[in-house]
């Protein structure tokens, strides 16, 4: 009866713990919800304006960027399609977006309207996307972008 009873205790304590433990970083991922937010919106200001500079920030060293072509660029290659025009974004409009934070790393999911110029020819799309953002150095770089095309209305 002692051991059950120190069972229990033990067991209870743990789950007290634990809950304590899971509501501080519920409580903290709003935090990291809110920044990673603030980092997605730059990122997309910062290439619908073409502000290279803020975006060599905001993007990771070993990004992956997908299209919804299926085109895969790297942050070298996607800042040098910026940097000449070959690519153009007019407008991002995000919406349904979901941001979970898992300590140092982020996962975003959103819907989009976007209006690009690559090569010239100007497309109007919508998008479902993913991203994965990772904090470093005290800031959100975005790691990974995966666009779909959506079918039109």
């Amino acid at each position: 009866m002692a051991r059950l009873k120190l069972f229990v205790t033990a067991l209870s304590t743990t789950v007290l713990a634990l809950a304590c433990m899971s509501s501080a970083s519920r409580v903290s991922d709003v935090s990291g919800d809110s920044a990673v937010r603030v980092t997605e919106h730059g990122r997309f200001h910062a290439m619908t304006n073409v502000d290279l500079r803020a975006l060599d920030t905001l993007l990771a060293e070993e990004l992956t960027y997908t299209h919804t072509t299926g085109e895969v660029d790297s942050k070298a290659s996607l800042l040098d399609a910026l940097r000449t025009g070959r690519l153009v974004y007019d407008s991002i409009s995000p919406a349904d977006v979901r941001v979970r934070v898992y300590g140092g790393s982020a996962v975003v999911t959103g819907t989009a309207r976007v209006q690009v110029r690559a090569n010239g020819a100007v497309r109007r799309v919508g998008l479902r996307f993913t991203e994965v953002y990772v904090r470093r150095a005290g800031r959100w770089e975005l790691v990974v972008w995966q666009s779909t095309r959506l079918p039109e209305p």
